[in-house]
């Protein structure tokens, strides 16, 4: 009986790991836990976006005694000149924010604690799901764990955006804007750029593997979660 050539047999092998991915996700209800995530993830970016303009009116006016020019000139830099409707609705929106900074901070800071928990609650529950686990945390236990990993990702989370978008202004027309507020005169080199890259992607990544390591019940092993993580 002679023998298959080899990529023949490789393809049998690829085609029966696809069918048993396929079959697993159809049972588990992948497609329906993936759209609760996505949900939970919209809800929780909204009072995201809010903190993100409230700290930009924190920390603009620092190079200005008059905080409104600062920030509407930073966002005039940024801007297209033939966006001027655009532009005048930003400014209408960051002077509202600036307006009302407080109290929006303060409101923001507490609907994303509570929907950003919601988002990790339905993690929780989906990997639960999908690992077949039965013992699950307990409310209070769960509520708790939940505020801890949402400021470890969204510390994570904010570095890498940080870093992200600095190479971006870094790069681009932007770089007036850096240069406008004093934080760079010089131009990035190659070598900085990649640098820079590797540090934002080193963050995002450390922010996935503590969400597969710690955020199921039972124990993932440190090379799965980080294999999973760079994926």
């Amino acid at each position: 009986m002679a023998t298959r050539p080899w990529f023949i047999s490789l393809g049998w092998a690829v085609r029966d790991y696809l069918k048993r991915i396929w079959d697993n996700a159809a049972e588990d209800n992948v497609l329906f836990l993936a759209g609760g995530i996505a949900f939970n993830i919209l809800l929780a970016a909204i009072p995201f976006i809010l903190l993100l303009i409230t700290g930009l009116t924190y920390l603009l006016p620092a190079i200005s005694p008059d905080p409104a020019v600062a920030i509407n000139d930073f966002i005039d830099r940024l801007l297209p000149v033939s966006a001027g409707g655009t532009g005048a609705a930003v400014h209408a929106l960051l002077d509202e924010a600036l307006r009302t900074r407080r109290s929006v901070t303060l409101y923001s800071a507490l609907l994303f604690a509570w929907l950003s928990t919601r988002l990790f609650g339905s993690l929780r529950t989906a990997l639960a799901d999908v690992f077949d686990i039965d013992n699950e945390r307990s409310i209070i236990r769960g509520k708790i764990f939940d505020f801890q990993i949402t400021m470890v990702a969204t510390v994570l989370f904010v570095a890498s955006t940080i870093v992200s978008t600095y190479l971006s202004l870094a790069t681009t027309r932007g770089l007036s804007v850096l240069v406008g507020l004093g934080l760079r005169r010089d131009v990035m080199g190659e070598v900085e750029y990649y640098i820079g890259r590797s540090i934002a992607w080193l963050f995002i990544t450390l922010m996935f593997f503590a969400l597969y390591k710690y955020l199921p019940v039972r124990k993932v092993k440190g090379r799965t979660a980080l294999l999973a993580s760079i994926f």
